[in-house]
């Protein structure tokens, strides 16, 4: 797998912007303020930044 070279803190506040705004896309669809496509589209960005944190999983045994 490529490995993706973000700086950890960048890494990281995509992982946290993930996380809450995923919640902030589930309210705002059930509160019918977004629809189907708008939701469609956040888990696109959420799959990317996924593929991010996998890209940069360490999947050696140690001292390999």
């Amino acid at each position: 797998m490529p490995t993706i070279n973000l700086n950890p803190t960048v890494r990281f506040v995509l992982y946290v912007v993930a996380a809450l705004g995923s919640a902030v896309a589930a309210y705002l669809f059930a509160k019918g303020y977004v629809g189907d496509a708008e939701l469609g589209l956040w888990a696109a960005v959420v799959a990317i930044i996924n593929g991010i944190a996998a890209a940069n999983t360490n999947t050696h045994p140690a001292g390999e």
